[in-house]
This record gives C-alpha cells, sequence and structure tokens, in this order.
C-alpha cells in the first residue's frame, strides 16, 4: 500500500498539472482576443473621429497601420485576414451603434 500512494499522488498530481496548464492557456488566449478587440475597436473611432477625411482603402490602410504597430508593442501578431475580419466587425458594429449617422464603409 505504501508503494502504490506516492505512484496515485504522483499521477493526481499530473493530471492536476495538465488541467491547469490548459485552463491557463485558453484564459491567456481569451484575454488576447480580448486585447485584440479593445485595441481594432478604439482605433476605428480614433479613425472614424480624427480621420474623417479618409475614405475607402486610404481608411482601411491607416486602421491597419495604427492596429499592426499597438498590436506589435505587444508582441502580438495576427494575419492580415485576420485584421481586415475584425476591422470591417468592429465598423459594422460602430455603424449599427450609430444608426442616425451615415454608414461609410471603411474598405472598397
Amino acid at each position: 500500500m505504501q508503494s502504490i500512494l506516492p505512484m496515485i499522488i504522483t499521477a493526481i498530481g499530473g493530471f492536476l498539472a495538465y488541467v491547469l496548464n490548459k485552463i491557463k492557456k485558453y484564459l491567456d488566449e481569451k484575454l488576447q482576443d480580448e486585447y485584440i478587440k479593445s485595441i481594432v475597436g478604439s482605433t476605428i473611432k480614433y479613425i472614424e473621429q480624427k480621420h474623417f477625411n479618409l475614405k475607402g482603402n486610404d481608411k482601411l490602410n491607416k486602421a491597419k497601420k495604427i492596429i499592426s504597430e499597438r498590436l506589435k508593442f505587444k508582441n502580438i501578431l495576427i494575419s492580415e485576414f485576420e485584421l481586415e475580419i475584425l476591422i470591417e466587425s468592429s465598423v459594422n458594429e460602430l455603424n449599427r451603434g450609430n444608426k442616425n449617422v451615415v454608414k461609410t464603409k471603411i474598405s472598397s
């Protein structure tokens, strides 16, 4: 019985370490996703407020540049495709929230 107990404790410890590692990884990814959405959302609002004279691709490129720089500062890299999806999604949410504002598509 005494020789089995250390093995059981080791197995339980290993299992707990595995589960806690998975939970930590999930929470880190979730926090990173929330951070990225926050950066994109605040940048889109900034672009709409400060660079309202830009249109279409100029506005999209300005948003991409600012977002990429802000994410790079935190060592977060996302693909160009993901970035465009997040930008368009954020613009859509902004436009839905401002029903009285003229809808402006950020890309062509």
